[in-house]
């Protein structure tokens, strides 16, 4: 298939994986995967409130992909009365979809058949968990299952909306696409769409909230600075100077913001006069030095020289410990 991507605005590149996912499914897999034909098979079960084993079988119909390779399908005897002697409300998703989620859970014990069930009973609101868009979205592991799979959603439902698909589905798969394809460059000329992808400020934000708020959550600032340290220094020193700064004004006496016509003292003042207190006149000496380390990683953003660095984190980790100790519940972890 010839790429048309170049004729479209830089925001559509991911219409173009769409298109190229049955391409990519024969040079993944070996031959040519077709999902809108089992959507057309199985688009009557959202209309009805019953689900029946020969349901699943449209969905895992072997003569147009291979299912399972999304986890373990139980056979007809083992959930087969399970299905079909209960209501399914299908027609209410996604407003139900917790409770639908946790009753397929409870039958087929995996959440992956789970999110493929959903996924062709209503594309246009669900698409199959994946390692791959896994992967490419940052999904952090999750103790519950149901929880990992709506966080999943949630992406998928916004890249929907802002991309134009018609279909959470559609998103999917054209996700499926950057990461296999163009990411892991499984597709010829994967260049172009990779540059497309480069300047998608969207899914790179998408990424880093995913992977970095369970984080920011469970650390503090300065958890975090001395973590990453031995792998981002300058990361971790920039971290550090503003945390440093930070608390080097919660300990600032008097009003701690001016009126916009004053100018700002510089932390270097703010330091010596938090310093002229008798009990803190011990800190200035490595305090000025890590207000110079901070100069350096912040307004030039330069690495440090590891005795720096050390000076800086420990700075910081004063600064802390005094900041608590004297604002106590007035002051805030991250004003």
């Amino acid at each position: 298939m010839t790429l048309t991507h170049h004729s479209r605005p830089p925001y559509q590149y991911l219409h173009t994986c769409l298109e190229l996912h049955p391409d990519l499914t024969e040079r993944h897999f070996g031959r040519r995967v077709n999902l809108r034909a089992i959507e057309a098979t199985t688009k009557n079960i959202r209309s009805s409130r019953k689900f029946r084993y020969s349901d699943i079988a449209r969905i895992r119909n072997s003569d147009l992909w291979n299912a399972d390779q999304f986890g373990y399908w139980p056979s007809r005897q083992d959930i087969g009365a399970l299905l079909e002697n209960a209501d399914w409300d299908w027609w209410n998703l996604p407003k139900n979809e917790s409770r639908a989620i946790s009753r397929l859970l409870a039958v087929f014990q995996q959440i992956e058949p789970v999110t493929v069930i959903l996924r062709f009973i209503a594309p246009e609101h669900y698409g199959i968990l994946s390692p791959p868009v896994e992967q490419l979205l940052g999904i952090a592991p999750s103790r519950s299952r149901r929880k990992k799979y709506q966080a999943y959603l949630q992406n998928l439902r916004r890249i929907r909306d802002a991309k134009r698909f018609a279909s959470a589905a559609d998103a999917d798969m054209a996700l499926w696409v950057l990461q296999v394809g163009v990411l892991e460059q499984r597709l010829p000329d994967h260049h172009r769409l990779r540059r497309s992808y480069d300047r998608d400020l969207m899914l790179k934000e998408i990424r880093v909230s995913n992977l970095t708020t369970d984080l920011f959550q469970s650390m503090s600032r300065s958890a975090l600075a001395e973590s990453l340290l031995p792998t981002n220094p300058l990361l971790a020193c920039q971290l550090a100077a503003m945390e440093f700064e930070r608390c080097v004004r919660l300990l600032t006496p008097g009003p701690r913001r001016q009126p916009p016509s004053k100018q700002l003292p510089s932390l270097y003042e703010l330091v010596r006069l938090v310093c002229s207190a008798d009990d803190l006149q011990p800190f200035q000496p490595e305090w000025i030095k890590a207000v110079q380390a901070r100069n350096r990683a912040v307004h030039r953003d330069q690495p440090l020289r590891p005795d720096a660095a050390r000076i800086l984190l420990q700075a910081m980790n004063d600064a802390v410990r005094l900041a608590a100790e004297r604002c106590g519940a007035q002051c805030p972890p991250h004003e």
